[in-house]
């Protein structure tokens, strides 16, 4: 069963613009009074007028891909990339470690980003950008960020004779025979004004591969601080050829290879249809509000020669209109897959347990010889009792985080700037079937023209001794008759 996987953390990292020289405090005491609250509301204005300014002069077209490249590692990092992020594997990575199997394999093996209707996630069990988009220079960019980031992956140089290969995705039940991995959401990494969410920690989404994620619709959340155990099961539909003849609003599904409803993409699938409708949808509501072109994010695929990219204001509402559902006359177009896999989720979660003389060297996150994981969920105790006259020293690391002071707001003051990374950014996720079988659903004609024929056939004969046979004498009997009265 394929299944392809996407990880998403909040906060998004894409950044705003701030100008306002007044601290919080100031602002919500000038709030009160409805001249100043006038003026802080002008200086809003006139950076976001300074900002659309400064796009509008841009040619989006040919500034791709410098604007890609930029965007594409403006977010939290999949895997750590040499020159990039780190030149150790998992300083400043989300994924920290990722088994398939009970083995651990290279992170950078098993996952790729992958853009979403809610920015860029890490995906596992995905397709190559160029076997989902159309032909685009949105699809060779992209292609070629992802071939740049696996070569120099830093994560390659701890598992040299890995040997992956995609064979071995095939998946089995058990707890033990799914995909494990350590998520990490370094919140002291945080930059300025990228918190879009009240939830601190990861979505999730599990899809078929061929799938477009929309992460507003099937996501679901991942607790930090938390084994998070996702057990599947899995209904198949499929369709038999036959139904082809069929018209699409008769049988109630497309084909993959029936893309007339998508330009983005190279087959046809629901979610992807229903990505187009809802961006065209938003796209014509932000032009009726603003007298603008279209826009489209950065992170949505798109093929037209007239590409402009939203800016922060444009994206965040055009998310906002796509989130909150459209009108359900506009998604008649897209009916379901004729082909499609339908997963089911049970999720439970478990707390770390601290790392104590119960469970010492008998967990992964409470075991000494993995030192290579930092932090270690024990590193602070050790240190705490050892202090620096310690061989380990170099290998250890506290799972004590500082949240940097982004502002000098006096506000905040009182507020902890320091936190422990395994209840707050750290989290497990297993994901595996719980089933070794999935049920199977066939669609295909329940009559064509030689099972009507034959019906009729076995029916007459069963009831009336009706046959082949008793046709020609049929016939050769109202001959004759004719025959009879034609005669002079």
């Amino acid at each position: 069963m394929n299944t392809l996987i996407n990880l998403h953390t909040f906060p998004n990292p894409d950044t705003v613009i701030q100008s306002l020289n007044k601290t919080l405090s100031e602002i919500i005491t000038d709030l009160v009074n409805e001249t100043a609250k006038k003026e802080v509301d002008d200086q809003v204005l006139s950076t976001k007028n300074i900002l659309d300014s400064m796009l509008q002069n841009i040619n989006h077209t040919l500034a791709l891909k410098a604007q890609l490249s930029l965007m594409w590692h403006s977010s939290l990092p999949c895997f750590d990339v040499k020159g990039l992020t780190s030149e150790k594997s998992g300083e400043k990575s989300m994924l920290k470690v990722c088994k398939w199997k009970g083995r651990q394999y290279p992170c950078s093996a098993l996952f790729k980003k992958i853009a979403t209707d809610k920015g860029i996630c890490c995906a596992f069990n995905k397709p190559e950008a160029d076997q989902i988009f159309a032909k685009s220079l949105y699809a060779t960019t992209i292609a070629n960020l992802e071939t740049d980031e696996k070569l120099a992956a830093a994560d390659k140089d701890e598992f040299p004779n890995s040997n992956f290969e995609k064979k071995v995705l095939n998946s089995q039940s058990g707890t033990n025979m799914g995909l494990s991995v350590m998520l990490d959401a370094h919140t002291d990494l945080l930059s300025e004004f990228s918190v879009t969410s009240d939830f601190a920690g990861f979505t999730a989404i599990v899809i078929p591969p061929a799938d477009f994620p929309l992460m507003t619709v099937n996501e679901f959340d991942v607790k930090p601080g938390h084994v998070n155990n996702v057990a599947l099961t899995a209904v198949k539909l499929d369709a038999d050829d036959g139904i082809r003849s069929i018209a699409p609003a008769h049988r109630n599904c497309y084909f993959a290879d029936e893309i007339s409803q998508v330009k983005l993409f190279k087959e046809y699938s629901q979610s992807k249809c229903l990505l187009e409708v809802s961006l065209k949808f938003a796209q014509s509501q932000i032009e009726a509000e603003n007298h603008t072109l279209p826009c489209t994010p950065w992170f949505i695929p798109f093929v037209d020669d007239n590409y402009r990219m939203c800016n922060p204001w444009e994206k965040k509402r055009l998310i906002d209109i796509t989130a909150g559902g459209i009108n359900q006359s506009a998604f008649i177009p897209c009916l379901p897959d004729c082909n499609r896999t339908i997963y089911y989720q049970r999720i439970s979660t478990q707390k770390f347990r601290v790392c104590d003389e119960k469970n010492f060297e008998m967990t992964e996150l409470c075991n000494l010889a993995n030192r290579k994981l930092k932090p270690q969920i024990w590193g602070a105790q050790v240190l705490d009792q050892l202090g620096n006259d310690t061989l380990l020293k170099a290998d250890l690391q506290s799972g004590r985080r500082t949240i940097r002071k982004i502002l000098q707001e006096p506000l905040f003051t009182t507020l902890s700037r320091t936190y422990d990374a395994f209840e707050k950014d750290i989290a497990v996720l297993n994901v595996f079937f719980s089933s070794p079988t999935a049920m199977l659903y066939t669609t295909k004609e329940s009559k064509n023209w030689f099972d009507f024929i034959s019906m009729v056939g076995g029916n007459g004969g069963l009831f009336i001794g009706f046959s082949l046979v008793t046709v020609f004498e049929l016939l050769y009997t109202t001959l004759k008759i004719f025959k009879l009265y034609l005669q002079p």
